[in-house]
């Protein structure tokens, strides 16, 4: 892996399937190690350095204030915060980025189960009640 930022930003327009196993699985995803969550949709993980990545399609509640200076909903936020934190560490982490954002990777990021499987960690959020989808 190279330490040259470009190097960080990939396609993000291409077409994009979500893998269901190794076979399908696009070839320029990289493993990254999660480092810790931030909120319910930015992270940071480590390649070669450590950088801060938005989960592609989702939007959970801030823990930061908004720019009326009061946090969303804050318990949900926290809540969003661990459960997000709990699905990356639970297996090897890997980015498919679309694009960047706000100084932020934005990207898929998938979580290998232990049978070979992978699971994107976006719509994992949506289905456990702490995501809303983001167009």
């Amino acid at each position: 892996m190279t330490d040259d930022p470009d190097a960080l930003t990939m396609m993000a327009a291409r077409p994009f399937v979500p893998p269901t196993g190794p076979a399908d699985f696009p070839a320029d995803r990289y493993r990254v190690e999660f480092v810790s969550a931030h909120d319910g949709d930015t992270i940071t993980v480590a390649v070669t350095r450590e950088f801060p990545v938005r989960l592609f399609g989702i939007d959970t509640p801030e823990i930061r204030s908004n720019a009326h200076g009061k946090a969303t909903d804050l318990p949900a936020a926290i809540a969003a915060r661990d459960f997000l934190a709990d699905l990356l560490a639970s297996g090897d982490c890997y980015l498919v980025e679309r694009g960047q954002t706000f100084g932020r990777v934005l990207a898929n990021v998938y979580v290998a189960r232990p049978d070979g499987s992978f699971f994107d960690a976006g719509p994992a959020m949506i289905a456990a009640g702490h995501a809303k989808p983001y167009p």
